[in-house]
């Protein structure tokens, strides 16, 4: 889970780490996930605030699909092997757990 403090604490983190401009897009996609956050943790809501939580929800789905359409195209990234590992050991897990008539089992060895 994400607290709002650990999101402002990375903006100076996330500045300037990528060239322009992707800068700009990571910098606008913390901040409006921030903003978001912010009235998402709001325990009452009024009119007003459902209507701004509607149209940052909205904004949160653009940035982020700007995000990956540009941002994400734009750098070669794989995965780690151990996030491999773990995604496939959640898979197999899955898919035994949704099997007829068997158990999930307790535990997953993956070959290294």
């Amino acid at each position: 889970m994400i607290y709002p403090a650990e999101l402002q604490c990375a903006f100076p983190v996330f500045e300037g780490l990528l060239p322009e401009p992707h800068n700009s897009s990571v910098l606008e996609l913390l901040y409006t996930l921030c903003h978001w956050h912010g009235f998402a943790k709001l325990r009452m809501h009024t009119d007003e605030t459902l209507r701004v939580m509607d149209d940052l929800t909205r904004s949160v789905g653009n940035v982020v699909c700007v995000f990956q359409a540009k941002t994400c195209k734009a750098f070669a990234t794989k995965e780690l092997r151990r996030e491999a590992q773990s995604c496939q050991c959640r898979e197999i897990l899955s898919r035994s757990s949704t099997a007829p008539g068997r158990a999930p089992s307790k535990s997953v060895v993956v070959a290294q």
